[in-house]
């Protein structure tokens, strides 16, 4: 079971952007309604009108989906990024509560339009998309687990490799040291090009710091 915080901060997120959608989505569908009207016939015998509005709310569902496990992603790693054994089944249990609730409210809505309000194509054509979203977001929830389940070991290797002694980073044998496993002999180097002052200087620097 999810944490009650990650839950609440989700719901949060989700209303939040829900409100921000409806005003713009509410514009579409007056808009689309309109345009239907002024061809003649619609809404009493306009299948294609029909059609086209469906499609309206299908889309919704599908973008308020994908807020939906937005929100709970976000929510999850904000809080912790708690890693159990039931984390997937607990988020998609989760997810479909919330595509359940938005799929209802816009139901709800759907039929109050009048071309709608006896046409039983409106539950099942809501039922189909968020049959859809649900099997979307369970693909990347799986993801997303796998994804942790993961993190741990790449992490303990970067930590090794950034937190690596210094003896093991680089090494120094007689007139030669090494880093990272390249070996350079800076004693016959600095005889070479001890003639360019400049880079001797530098190399002489170089020299002192592994020596140290």
């Amino acid at each position: 079971m999810l944490d009650s915080k990650i839950v609440d901060f989700a719901k949060r997120l989700i209303q939040a952007d829900t409100k921000k959608r409806q005003r713009p989505f509410f514009d579409k569908l007056s808009q689309n309604e309109q345009e239907l009207q002024l061809r003649g016939n619609f809404p009493d015998s306009s299948s294609r009108g029909k059609r086209r509005i469906r499609i309206i709310f299908t889309e919704e569902l599908e973008n308020r989906a994908s807020v939906i496990w937005e929100s709970l992603q976000r929510a999850h790693k904000a809080l912790g990024s708690q890693l159990t054994d039931t984390l997937a089944c607990d988020l998609k249990k989760e997810a479909t509560q919330f595509l359940s609730e938005t799929k209802k409210k816009l139901l709800e809505f759907m039929i109050k339009r009048p071309y709608f309000a006896k046409d039983d194509t409106a539950n099942s054509t809501l039922d189909s998309a968020k049959n859809d979203a649900c099997e979307k977001i369970d693909i990347e929830i799986d993801l997303y687990v796998n994804s942790l389940t993961n993190k741990p070991a790449e992490t303990e290797q970067e930590n090794k490799a950034i937190n690596k002694p210094n003896g093991e980073s680089h090494k120094i044998f007689g007139d030669k040291f090494e880093v990272w496993g390249l070996s350079i002999n800076y004693k016959n180097s600095w005889h070479k090009i001890k003639n360019w002052p400049c880079v001797a200087r530098g190399i002489k620097k170089i020299r002192k710091l592994f020596r140290r």
